[in-house]
């Protein structure tokens, strides 16, 4: 019976991830002000790899991939990513540094915290993302 059990716990997190993953296919949109201007970042997940779009206007800034993993610990869901590298824009061919945040996702909302590890010098911070129906080249 306690094999069954250990069994149950160690496939659950698993198939929440799968269900995670499987939401979050797609491109996801947001708008903040930088210096005063509006800008957008779009993700775009495909299977494992995300794209960020930050755009100003019709503007592509920068562009850069990442792959991802999606882990729980506790009851927290942590977006893991690495790989990364700007593919477009300013800083073409810059390493993007490995991390992780906290996220949320309900329905169409993507709710990402940052700036929550012990050693992260930037200032917490929380984007939320909606469903969004823009494609990009």
């Amino acid at each position: 019976m306690r094999t069954l059990i250990l069994l149950a716990l160690i496939l659950l997190p698993a198939s929440l991830h799968a269900d995670d993953l499987q939401a979050l296919q797609g491109t996801w949109e947001t708008t903040l002000q930088i210096q005063g201007k509006p800008y957008t970042i779009l993700k775009t997940i495909k299977d494992n790899t995300e794209t960020y779009d930050l755009l100003l206007g019709d503007q592509l800034i920068k562009r850069h991939e990442v792959t991802f993993e999606l882990k729980t610990i506790d009851d927290f869901s942590i977006f893991s990513y690495a790989q990364g590298r700007v593919t477009k824009g300013q800083g073409v061919g810059n390493v993007i540094p490995a991390g992780k945040y906290i996220y949320r996702l309900k329905d169409d909302t993507w709710t990402a915290s940052f700036g929550f590890q012990k050693n992260d010098p930037s200032k917490p911070f929380i984007l939320v993302f909606k469903r969004s129906s823009v494609k990009l080249p």
